[in-house]
């Protein structure tokens, strides 16, 4: 139990430190930058889904692999084509407001006014402009018009003590008043403001209707009417078949002596130990080479493809494992072990992708179990005669105590081209193998030499595995 605890612990920590910003990938769409001299540059950007302005964007030119990492705030407008659209702008807005429950204010509101170049989202671009920032906090919205300063929208809320000493919410928010102000009259719109809720769909709403249908600005599609990517902001889920090869090396390690009960200790206190035979598997390599493997895997692309949650099973035919020891015993001179079965591999862990000029590299992570099933499983002394220890019978068995599972954990790093996916992959997992057909000593009372107790050995049952797989995914791609 405290072995699964560890690797589940493992587990969780790397999952975490592969969920870090750093360690995330992106794909690219058709996208652009503003150079300062004001010239615009097209090509591919890298979209992180951003729900604040991004401090740096990476992007590539056409038909170009290099990328460049440019800072936002050098750059007068930058964006996906069509889709999502940033800009600069030397801006006023109140550094206090605040409507995150967890950094509220206490009593009186405040306000701290500061000037400073921002970097904004075009929500709207027309007569009247809304630009947001800060959208992942307290968004702040602004309102640009020819000839009048920026009107500023932002929600404030505050808390405060009352006479019977519990804390309320307040709320100041007059934006209602703040549009008629800043809009000029328009008997068209004018009746929507009274029951505009403050919220962003509705601000943009209520401005394009402006736009048209009080300026004569024709429609135009804007970030939020316009065509956006169809996937890359939801889960998805990826599936398919694979195969390929993997090397096994799974030795026995020396463990403890398992004391075996199978004669009574009949209450004397003077006994003495005996080896008796081998211990045989010690440092053997139980299976050792390559064989085929075929499996499913699928993985669950989460929000941005930078990380995924991924799964596979996979079956294989473990190697016949045959040896024959010299016991150095008369009675058995020799004894051969047999081993021959299959075995079936689960993984589940994470996985991180990042793009390269084409495709994306991966690598990940994980919990790997193996399950197996013997169809072989013995041990024989050819040519024995009775197996006993002064006259009395030894009660052998005829297999091994083979772990059913083994578990522990697994890496990998891959390439992932379109509906393929190449990776190479290493696991290393631990079962428990008791050697029960062979007494390793046993326990005897010094006065008769009668036989009370025998023992057998332990082995800690250690695999290293390196699998070369090949994997095709069968469902189309939604994104």
């Amino acid at each position: 139990m405290l072995r699964y605890r560890y690797y589940l612990a493992s587990i969780t920590l790397l999952a975490f430190g592969f969920s870090l910003p750093g360690a995330r990938a992106q794909t690219f769409q058709p996208g652009y930058f503003v150079r300062a001299a004001g010239d615009t540059v097209r090509g591919e950007l890298e979209n992180a889904y951003w729900q604040d302005a991004p401090t740096t964007i990476r992007f590539r030119p056409q038909g170009q692999t290099d990328l460049q990492i440019l800072p936002t705030h050098s750059l007068p407008a930058f964006g996906l084509s069509g889709v999502r659209h940033w800009r600069t702008q030397y801006l006023t807005y109140d550094a206090a407001a605040e409507s995150n429950p967890s950094y509220l204010q206490t009593d009186a509101p405040r306000t701290r006014f500061v000037t400073d170049t921002l970097v904004t989202e075009v929500l709207v671009q027309g007569p009247i402009t809304i630009l947001a920032a800060f959208r992942g906090t307290t968004p702040h919205y602004f309102l640009l018009r020819d000839g009048q300063n920026p009107l500023e929208l932002v929600d404030r809320r505050y808390q405060y003590t009352g006479p019977d000493g519990r804390h309320y919410l307040s709320r100041v928010n007059d934006y209602r008043e703040q549009l008629r102000a800043f809009l000029p009259t328009c008997p068209e719109v004018a009746p929507r403001i009274s029951k505009l809720p403050y919220d962003e769909k509705a601000l943009i709403r209520l401005v394009q209707q402006y736009n048209t249908t009080c300026l004569g600005q024709p429609m135009v599609a804007t970030p939020t009417t316009g065509n956006k990517p169809k996937g890359q902001n939801r889960v998805r889920l990826d599936w398919g078949v694979q195969a390929g090869a993997a090397y096994t090396n799974s030795t026995a390690k020396d463990g403890k002596l398992a004391d075996n009960l199978y004669v009574s200790i009949n209450g004397q206190k003077q006994y003495e130990v005996l080896p008796l035979e081998k211990r045989y598997l010690s440092n053997a390599n139980l299976e050792q080479g390559l064989r085929p493997i075929v499996g499913l895997y699928a993985d669950v692309l989460f929000p941005g493809r930078r990380l995924a949650l991924h799964t596979e099973g996979s079956f294989r035919k473990m190697r016949d494992y045959q040896q024959e020891f010299a016991t150095g015993q008369t009675g058995y001179p020799s004894k051969t072990y047999r081993l021959s079965g299959s075995q079936t591999n689960l993984q589940i862990g994470v996985r991180m992708l990042r793009p390269l000029p084409t495709g994306q590299f991966l690598a990940g992570l994980g919990l790997a179990m193996s399950f197996n099933a013997l169809k072989e499983n013995e041990s024989a002394y050819p040519g024995a005669t009775n197996l006993t220890y002064n006259g009395t019978p030894l009660q052998r068995s005829v297999q091994l105590d083979y772990p059913h599972e083994q578990v522990g954990l697994y890496a990998e790093a891959g390439y992932r081209w379109q509906r393929l996916t190449a990776t190479l992959s290493w696991r290393y997992q631990e079962g428990l193998l008791d050697d029960r057909t062979a007494i390793e000593s046993v326990v005897v009372e010094k006065t008769t030499n009668a036989l009370n107790l025998y023992r057998t050995r332990e082995y800690s049952l250690r695999s290293h595995q390196a699998v070369l797989n090949l994997a095709f995914r069968l469902n189309k791609n939604t994104d």
